[in-house]
């Protein structure tokens, strides 16, 4: 599985993510540049480093991943899913 890396959003777009918009947005997030690969999970915090929500990178139509959870320890079903495709390929 890949690891997962932690980035740091855009104060903007912090109260988007809190009240649970779902997509990642490009231009949400700082550092992109330290994401080399689709399918891994990202740690999205604030400037202060307090964690903010956990999602994935893919590229999609209109974004660049999904939002999977609001808790920074939660394990969810789509992590497992994520983890088994990631072995795989």
């Amino acid at each position: 599985m890949h690891k997962s890396i932690n980035l740091t959003l855009n104060s903007k777009y912090i109260k988007k993510y809190i009240n649970g918009y779902p997509l990642l947005e490009k231009e949400s997030i700082r550092n992109w540049d330290l994401v080399e690969q689709e399918g891994t999970i990202i740690n999205l915090f604030d400037t202060q480093k307090k964690f903010i929500v956990k999602g994935y990178y893919g590229k999609q139509n209109k974004g660049y991943g999904w939002v999977l959870s609001f808790k920074q320890n939660e394990s969810s079903i789509f992590i497992s899913i994520l983890a088994i495709i990631n072995n795989i390929t």
